[in-house]
C-alpha cells in the first residue's frame, strides 16, 4: 500500500511578519513541524532554517529509507575545482582512500571523478608524468 505523506501550510495570521508553520504527516501520523518566514535578514539556513534536513530525513526514514545529513565542506569542493589534471592523476593513483576525496559515501568521490574525466582522466601521458615524477 502507498503511503500516504501530507504537507500542511497554516499561515499566522495573528503577526504582522509573514510567518507559516509546515507540518508533514504520513499515513495521519505527525512526523514534524516547523515554522518558517519572518524577516528575511533573520532567515538563515542556520538559525531559521536548520530543521528542514531534519525534517526531510525524518520523512525519508518513515518512509523506509536510510537516511543521513552530509554537511558538505566548499572548502573540498573548492580544492577539487581548483586542482590540475596532473594533480588529481597523481591523488587517483597514490592516495589512501580514506581521505573525503575518495569517500564513496561523500558527494566528492563523484564530483572529483566527473570532473577528473572531464580532464581527460588517467591518460597514458600522465600517466607517464606521474612516474617521471614531473
Amino acid at each position: 500500500m502507498t503511503k500516504q505523506v501530507q504537507i500542511c501550510i497554516k499561515p499566522n495570521d495573528d503577526d504582522d511578519r509573514p510567518l507559516a508553520e509546515i507540518s508533514v504527516c504520513i499515513d495521519g501520523k505527525m512526523i514534524d513541524s516547523a515554522w518558517i518566514g519572518g524577516e528575511p535578514e533573520d532567515n538563515s539556513y542556520t538559525r531559521d532554517y536548520a530543521w528542514i534536513p531534519t525534517m526531510i530525513k525524518n520523512i525519508a526514514e518513515q518512509l523506509g529509507a536510510d537516511a543521513k545529513i552530509v554537511e558538505i565542506d566548499q572548502t573540498i569542493l573548492d580544492d577539487i575545482k581548483r586542482m590540475s589534471h596532473y594533480e588529481m592523476a597523481r591523488l587517483w593513483r597514490f592516495t589512501p582512500s580514506d581521505i573525503p576525496y575518495f569517500d564513496d559515501r561523500l558527494p566528492y568521490f563523484e564530483i572529483f571523478e566527473k570532473r577528473f574525466k572531464e580532464l581527460g582522466g588517467m591518460t597514458y601521458e600522465i600517466s607517464k608524468q606521474i612516474e617521471e615524477g614531473k
